[in-house]
């Protein structure tokens, strides 16, 4: 097998870049399955997808997150028609989402279902279009659509203040930066705690510190 051509079909070239040597193992072996996929390098850091990448050109990039931001910009100014899909460990992005997230395809964790990863890894293997974000099919595809942060059964308010609590702040520090009274803070701090099921307010901060980096979602 080349990696032109696989049957008649046009091979897809697959860059891994994994720092987890594991992990990166059994992606290699998963994307061995799908139809088309050719790994055509396997790395373990940012600085070598900056090394290899000009030189190998693939036309997929799976990257992990905790490096994908600046892999991001390696992509973006060499190659902006790659497809990238985000692997992490988390169950979501989290609220430092990625700042070139409209480059990416989409987003699986590790703790997902081995049939979600594969489905997330044929789809970006087998898409037909040029980049991400052209045309109204990627905005509709499933995967793109992984990118985006659980909903949160909070008002803009509440998710306000959520947010807040999870940058540390405290009930007077938001009462002043909102212009509202401590005890609407509070308000807004027990209804919050009622909507997510949270029944105190140490749960409600690691509830808040989880969301942003992507370990908490609503039930």
């Amino acid at each position: 097998m080349t990696d032109a051509t696989i049957g008649r079909a046009k091979a897809i070239r697959v860059m891994v870049a994994v720092p987890n040597q594991l992990v990166r193992r059994g992606i290699a072996d998963l994307l061995s399955s799908i139809d088309r996929a050719v790994v055509v390098a396997v790395v373990p850091s940012a600085a070598e997808v900056g090394e290899r990448f000009a030189g190998i050109a693939p036309d997929v990039l799976l990257v992990d997150a905790e490096i994908a931001e600046t892999v991001c910009g390696v992509v973006g100014e060499y190659r902006p028609g790659c497809r990238i899909l985000v692997l992490g460990r988390r169950r979501h992005l989290g609220v430092r989402v990625l700042r070139q997230a409209h480059l990416a395809c989409g987003y699986f964790a590790g703790c997902d279902p081995e049939a979600d990863a594969r489905a997330a890894l044929t789809t970006v293997v087998h898409c037909h279009l040029p980049w991400p974000g052209s045309g109204a099919a990627c905005a509709s595809c499933t995967l793109r659509r992984s990118l985006r942060l659980p909903e949160l059964p909070l008002s803009e308010r509440e998710y306000d203040i959520f947010l807040r609590i999870g940058h540390g702040q405290g009930a007077s520090h938001m009462a002043h930066e909102l212009g509202i009274s401590v005890k609407t803070v509070e308000f807004h701090r027990e209804s919050i705690k009622r909507k997510l099921r949270i029944d105190s307010a140490h749960a409600l901060l690691r509830a808040a510190l989880a969301w942003q980096v992507g370990d908490y979602s609503a039930r």
